[in-house]
């Protein structure tokens, strides 16, 4: 903590943390099936798993890309989540089983969970009309779509209820045992099984098994019989009527984009798992940007440009004179990280640099991310520019999850640029990257209490003009406010300890929402709360608080939450050696921010 050693020079002094202690909870939340709690004191109680506040198929739409009039609401496919009895038909053993013949409700209802917290989240591998209209009414599927189908399963099966969830275990010993023994040669659908496999055991916190599916994705998907990091040839004869012979019933164009939405999933699992090498290196991908979702249902020739790789033609990858681009909120979440990817890379990477040549390095990295970010934000189009406005437009056409993590990541970026920096070598500039982290930090928290509005906001709304909540079950996320909570509660001036408070809870409340279903968010949250009540104690005992002192217009805590690098490469929480005079530097640089 920050230690007041006489008037004008504090300095840090180690001391032990405080017992978080509990407060009260408000009633549960009626309108949300998951009840999320909406206490504004994050509560100290252990988490359990809630049921997903997804909603059930109802009157569905279900369509045929092969015969656009087939979009239809139709009672007759209606399927009602309800409890299921284990036991009540024969559950399936092998990949020769079928999920939907063994037991309809619950393939559709963990498939409608998947959609609604993955799918359509960030990792948005297929068109779900489609989908679930292939997954009701197809003829016989083949080995290798009951593997993709089984690994969708378990992955939904995160987000149901206690029967849901052991029928997941089955479902991914199923898919396991498949991709583990082979089921043919590489191909797309065993490829999509390990990127699913993968997140499944993110979720449950098992990630040496992860990134052992993750490892295995990537070749696969770069390697000499796939390159899926490439343009392939499936839209060549595209009118053909061969979609017998494709993979979930494809016409030949959805096919070709579920090629490129299954590398660029897998790119982004590779960049935004932090503490990680980046696998692929962006220069080696040659392929377009994803195309918008109502294209991909209906199977529309693909007019979104090429990723700029620095190697294609710039003629052909000008994403702001693409209208498909535009539209397609996906495509600017995936070069958001990219850019993350290179920061990630190049932070780590500086560490071991000499002090000859780290501030040109580290300068060039800097200006190169801003011109980047720069540039993505200058093209973003309106509806995708972030306000409040636009958050609630993002929930109501169901494309939050990709909005959200997609302006987190922009603020994330900036965080991790501006904090980790050798500041011993390049002082001058350290007030300047002190400012800047702050700023985005607050920022991000800013936005996450914005997200807690909709979910206060829905229990006034009437069944007849229901209002569509947010699903937050983006494991990026959980780091991006760990990260900002990390920042903002370091230090800072009396005048804004209330709304670091507050900006900190609208934090955690996020995060309560993760830990239902994330292993790792569960620990992010353990560690905000530590944070929150060592702020709290500020307030609540100035001169007597063990985890923080008052000091007079300036207050700090000592332990950082993240220890990715040597103090000396963080100018958020560094000690210079020289007694109070880089702490000086800090509280005066957030005078500047007047924050």
């Amino acid at each position: 903590m920050w230690q007041h050693s006489n008037a004008s020079s504090p300095v840090r002094k180690g001391t032990s943390d405080p017992t978080p202690q509990p407060s009260g909870e408000t009633d549960s939340d009626s309108a949300s099936k998951r009840r999320a709690r909406e206490s504004t004191t994050p509560p100290n109680v252990p988490l359990k798993k809630q049921r997903s506040a997804s909603p059930p198929i109802s009157g569905s739409a279900v369509y045929d890309a092969r015969h656009p009039s087939a979009m239809t609401t139709d009672p007759s496919r209606t399927v009602v989540a309800t409890p299921h009895s284990p036991g009540s038909n024969r559950r399936p053993v092998t990949l020769d089983d079928d999920p939907y013949t063994a037991d309809p409700e619950l393939t559709i209802q963990l498939l409608d969970f998947y959609f609604t917290h993955i799918n359509e989240a960030t990792y948005s591998l297929f068109p779900r009309n489609h989908f679930l209209y292939w997954a009701k009414s197809r003829p016989k599927a083949s080995r290798q779509e009951r593997l993709v189908l089984y690994a969708i399963l378990a992955v939904g099966a995160i987000f149901a209820d206690d029967h849901g969830s052991e029928m997941g275990k089955q479902y991914v010993q199923i898919a396991t045992n498949a991709v583990d023994h082979g089921v043919g040669k590489p191909n797309m659908c065993t490829v999509q099984a390990r990127f699913l496999l993968a997140l499944y055991h993110l979720a449950i916190g098992d990630d040496d098994a992860a990134w052992d599916f993750v490892g295995r994705a990537v070749r696969e998907s770069t390697s000499a019989q796939l390159r899926l990091n490439t343009e392939g040839d499936y839209e060549d004869d595209a009118e053909s009527d061969d979609h017998h012979a494709l993979d979930f019933g494809f016409t030949r164009r959805q096919q070709a984009e579920c090629r490129r939405r299954t590398f660029w999933s897998i790119f982004m699992l590779d960049r935004f798992q932090d503490g990680l090498l980046c696998a692929i290196d962006p220069r080696d991908v040659f392929l377009r940007l994803p195309c918008s979702s109502e294209a991909y249902e209906h199977g529309l020739p693909s007019d979104t440009p090429f990723y700029n790789n620095g190697v294609v033609e710039s003629a052909k990858t000008a994403p702001s004179l693409t209208l498909g681009t535009r539209g397609c909120p996906l495509a600017w979440l995936v070069l958001t990280a990219a850019i993350w990817g290179d920061v990630l890379v190049a932070t780590n990477r500086t560490v071991y640099r000499g002090e000859s040549d780290y501030r040109a390095a580290y300068e060039k990295v800097y200006s190169d991310t801003h011109a980047a970010l720069q540039d993505w934000l200058s093209k973003l189009p309106d509806h995708l520019q972030y306000s409040e406005a636009n958050v609630d437009r993002s929930i109501q056409g169901g494309y939050a999850g990709v909005f959200i993590s997609m302006h987190a990541a922009y603020h994330f970026i900036l965080i991790r640029l501006n904090r980790y920096v050798r500041h011993a070598v390049m002082p001058d500039i350290i007030a300047r990257n002190i400012r800047a982290a702050h700023i985005h930090a607050n920022s991000l928290l800013a936005m996450t209490s914005t997200l807690q509005a909709p979910r206060r906001d829905s229990a006034s709304h009437t069944a007849v003009t229901p209002r569509p909540d947010l699903v937050l079950t983006t494991p990026f996320l959980g780091q991006a406010i760990v990260s900002a909570i990390d920042v903002v509660g370091a230090g800072g001036l009396d005048a804004a300890l209330g709304s670091t408070v507050d900006a900190i809870d609208g934090g955690i409340g996020c995060l309560r929402e993760l830990a239902c279903f994330w292993t790792g968010a569960r620990r992010q949250l353990k560690a905000s709360e530590i944070r929150y009540y060592q702020i709290k104690n500020i307030l609540a005992r100035p001169y007597k608080a063990r985890s923080g002192a008052w000091l007079g217009r300036e207050w700090g805590v000592k332990d950082r939450m993240e220890q990715k690098f040597r103090l000396d490469h963080d100018c958020i929480y560094a000690d210079d050696g020289r007694g109070d005079g880089y702490t000086r530097i800090y509280f005066d640089a957030l005078q500047e921010n007047g924050a």
